[in-house]
């Protein structure tokens, strides 16, 4: 237990102290990642070895892989409350456009990507992958928005109630609503030996899907808003529902997919009416508590003298660039001044937790290598990185946080 204590105490707080005086130029996301691969091989296990081996010695890894996969669960399923479709839809045409855009651009253009790496860089692929699950994983990586960095990054800011603040917002949460599906498809392709036990694994998943949707769903809809009042909810319904969120998660698990997407398809389908009230119970215990543990030990994996050099770059300008392109022009071509446009597209680049989390589970699923890992979480941690300067420099001189806060009545993506 003195261990533990001792091991949670430096996950938790040490992050902290070094980020409070960077708050204002990188969030803190990236700093709990370093802290991780600063713990790993590649710096404390070099640097000093013996006290390495005092304070995360290997039998110790179990207990801390344990709440890093809780985290995984948590984590994901507060990103699924997170979706609301029809919100999105509601906002007006533009911004399904921009959504739309900044997810199928950059996949595109990672499809390409990965079609030449699998063939020059066999060094990246997994145990486990093929061709076509291998193509699929790492193009969806270049797609990836994360939602829950981008709003810490908008309230530094000061831009967590303005218009691009709540557009950038929207556009991420339906990014996420298509994320976790094709990483889905990524590892059903990376799981079946064969056309027929792909066949198996789509059946069994849509079958777990349409049950979600037209049994359990409207059972919960039901059942919540006769036992409930408003968005509170008492201990035997929380319990409940998230006993509903571990057999969601095992579902998926057992199927040969990951407890990611179960967990996450589980949140989306939460009933409205009480979406608030679980995120305000699980988003705090998995953002302060869970989440650096999963952030370190997914850090003790990076090897940073594993990366292909190239093949970083070309990660890097590629997953700027794209994500970057494909929101400030269809946001200008929707009516958004060019500063606004920008703005909006140094947000959509920052890959965060999410990122980190795909990556996590494209490699226990054998479709990436450790060598890809470790060069992917190297371009998210970059991009991250990049995302506040570059949202800073986009802003228009003329334009205070103030002045942000009160755009409402300009012409935007719901026109």
């Amino acid at each position: 237990m003195f261990l533990f204590l001792v091991q949670a105490l430096i996950i938790l707080i040490v992050p902290l102290i070094v980020w409070w005086p960077l708050r204002k130029l990188i969030p803190l996301a990236v700093v709990q990642i370093l802290a991780g691969i600063a713990l790993g091989p590649t710096l404390f296990g070099t640097l000093a070895p013996e006290l390495k081996a005092i304070l995360f010695p290997s039998s110790s890894f179990a207990g801390l892989q344990v709440l890093s996969s809780l985290a995984v669960v948590c984590f994901c399923f507060t990103a699924g409350l997170h979706v609301d479709v029809e919100k999105v839809r509601n906002k007006g045409k533009g911004i399904v456009v921009v959504a739309t855009s900044t997810f199928a651009f950059p996949m595109l253009v990672g499809l390409m990507l990965s079609d030449w790496a699998y063939d020059t860089l066999p060094s990246l692929r997994g145990d486990s992958a093929n061709a076509l699950s291998f193509k699929v994983a790492l193009a969806v990586c270049f797609a990836v928005t994360a939602l829950p960095v981008l709003s810490s990054i908008l309230q530094e800011m000061g831009m967590l109630g303005s218009r691009i603040g709540t557009e950038a917002l929207s556009i991420a949460a339906a990014n996420d609503a298509l994320i976790w599906p094709t990483v889905g498809i990524a590892l059903i392709l990376a799981r079946g030996d064969s056309l027929w036990s792909v066949a198996m694994i789509l059946l069994s998943f849509n079958i777990y899907l349409m049950l979600l949707l037209f049994v359990f769903q409207p059972i919960l809809m039901k059942w919540v808003n006769s036992s409930s009042s408003g968005n509170t909810l008492d201990i035997r319904q929380k319990t409940i529902l998230i006993g509903g969120l571990l057999a969601s998660a095992a579902c998926t698990e057992f199927m040969g997919l990951h407890a990611a997407i179960g967990a996450f398809l589980y949140g989306a389908i939460m009933p409205r009416e009480v979406k608030q009230a679980m995120a305000a119970m699980v988003g705090p215990l998995t953002s302060v508590i869970l989440l650096p543990f999963f952030l370190a030990t997914t850090g003790l994996k990076v090897d940073v003298s594993a990366p292909e050099i190239g093949f970083l770059v070309a990660s890097i300008l590629i997953g700027g660039l794209t994500k970057f392109l494909s929101t400030a022009i269809p946001a200008r071509l929707c009516g958004w001044s060019w500063s606004d446009s920008m703005q909006l597209g140094a947000f959509m680049q920052c890959k965060g937790i999410m990122e980190v989390l795909v990556l996590a589970v494209l490699l226990e699923a054998g479709t990436i290598s450790i060598i890809c890992f470790s060069t992917m979480t190297l371009m998210a941690i970059a991009t991250t990185s990049l995302t506040m300067p570059l949202a800073r420099l986009s802003q228009s001189p003329r334009k205070s946080v103030t002045k942000n806060l009160a755009i409402n009545n300009i012409r935007g993506l719901d026109g």
